[in-house]
């Protein structure tokens, strides 16, 4: 009835300790730090530990998000650690779920699909391939799927903070701005220094409400900093304080180079500099920047949505064959 995956208690301890820690604040570049030398402490007992390597994974996927390392090398050090997991247990859910996140980031889309399927059918229950199915459901605008699987996670874990970020997600993104709200405070509750709900819900009264006033409040107190920055350079912006606007901008540049190619695009685009949005996107994907993956749902970049060049880059987006 249970996986043994390790016989090795010590093992088996730190990597409760480090999946409790990261699970509750995966942004957090200390809580990071900290689980990877549990995760490091597993190995050496057991190297043939799969879920701590896929501890190992999930680290250097938000390290590789978060652009905090190269993105082209994190996604190729991801893939050979998905494929690692995969030929030392491919019976473990987690196996498939690394393997689909690294579909996610090659935008291999019904691959990803498929290999969280392949998860979940190891383990309906799966946690890891609930919240990750949830969260590339949105990215291929399936809402309600999304919504559902999240909700399905919340049932086996009530207090699971990517559960509940998934579904703050969803709300957001449908302009559920108060049922986003209630979502995140719980979370933060559990957690109040968890990163991306300020900004998620942030992005919802931005967005779909235009009380940018409140927006702000929300992205000033949002620990992602570039959830922060750039939430604000385009609210300050709407409230025709421009100055400001521009101070986050500069400091989005300043903290992060063209690492932050994508949220210059988000930028640009609401401050209604087309080219420079669409020149900031193209470069997105020249470096392989994560936030590419969002295009296809993104609203921030609806002002630029029309334009020739957007287009092609959706159909890069869209189809393998134009990559």
């Amino acid at each position: 009835l249970i996986h043994r995956d390790t016989t090795n208690v010590q093992a088996y301890e730190a990597y409760l300790r480090a999946r409790y820690l990261f699970v509750r604040n995966r942004d957090d570049v200390q809580v990071q730090d900290e689980v990877e030398q549990l995760i490091e402490r597993a190995l050496e007992l057991d190297p043939n530990f799969t879920l701590a390597w896929y501890g190992h994974f999930s680290v250097l996927d938000f390290r590789q998000r978060n652009g905090a390392i190269d993105y082209q090398e994190g996604a190729h050090q991801l893939r050979e650690l998905a494929d690692k997991m995969i030929s030392m247990d491919p019976g473990l859910p987690e196996s498939h779920v690394a393997t689909g996140r690294v579909a996610t980031i090659e935008m291999k889309w019904p691959e990803a699909e498929a290999a969280y399927n392949h998860a979940l059918k190891l383990n309906p229950g799966d946690i890891n391939a609930l919240n990750a199915i949830s969260g590339l459901m949105t990215l291929l605008n399936r809402n309600d799927e999304g919504l559902e699987y999240a909700e399905m996670a919340l049932e086996r874990d009530p207090l699971d903070v990517r559960a509940l970020l998934n579904t703050t997600v969803v709300y957001a993104l449908t302009g559920r701005c108060d049922d986003a709200t209630k979502i995140a405070t719980r979370a933060l509750s559990l957690v109040p220094d968890a990163g991306r709900f300020r900004g998620r819900v942030g992005n919802c009264w931005l967005s779909h409400k235009g009380d940018y006033e409140k927006a702000i409040e929300l992205f000033e107190k949002e620990p992602v900093k570039f959830m922060s920055l750039t939430g604000k350079a385009i609210a300050y912006n709407k409230l025709d304080q421009q100055d400001k606007a521009q101070q986050n901008l500069d400091e989005l540049i300043e903290a992060y180079g063209e690492q932050a190619s994508y949220q210059f695009a988000q930028i640009y685009a609401q401050w209604g500099e087309t080219e420079k949005a669409l020149d900031a996107l193209e470069r997105a994907w020249e470096i392989r920047d994560t936030g590419f993956v969002l295009i296809n749902m993104d609203s921030q970049l609806d002002p630029i949505r029309d334009q020739p060049r957007f287009m092609a880059l959706l159909e890069i987006w869209q189809d393998p064959a134009k990559r």
